[in-house]
């Protein structure tokens, strides 16, 4: 017989600094614990939340989804990660090597000048 064990979400998060024309990670990739449904409902220093973006990625010949959200937590901004998975070290690993196409994601114009007037809204 076989078990079936629950997908466990990993969460990797940077703190960025938002401005006019771009956004900028400017620390570096920690793992952290992934916020319970809860805290995004009740917590009042959860203030903003911004899905960026979804995409799958073949990690050790397995496909593993990934999302990319942006949020303001106790009026710090920052871009989290969440994988499915278990490798913690590779995730880790995979992200820092994805900084370009962070970056990227980041500073879509659209994306940018959403987060940019969220931003303002919170300050």
């Amino acid at each position: 017989m076989s078990v079936l064990s629950p997908a466990v979400i990993q969460s990797f998060i940077a703190p960025v600094e938002v401005t006019e024309n771009r956004i900028y990670i400017i620390g570096s990739w920690e793992h952290s614990i992934p916020m319970t449904f809860h805290y995004l409902r009740l917590d009042p220093e959860y203030t903003c939340h911004l899905r960026l973006d979804n995409w799958k990625q073949i990690v050790d010949t397995k496909v593993v989804s990934f999302c990319m959200d942006w949020t303001i937590i106790n009026n710090r901004p920052i871009v989290e990660i969440k994988i499915i998975g278990k490798d913690i070290e590779r995730f880790k690993q995979i992200i820092e090597e994805s900084s370009d196409k962070i970056h990227k994601i980041l500073n879509d114009k659209q994306r940018q000048q959403a987060i940019y007037q969220l931003y303002l809204c919170q300050h």
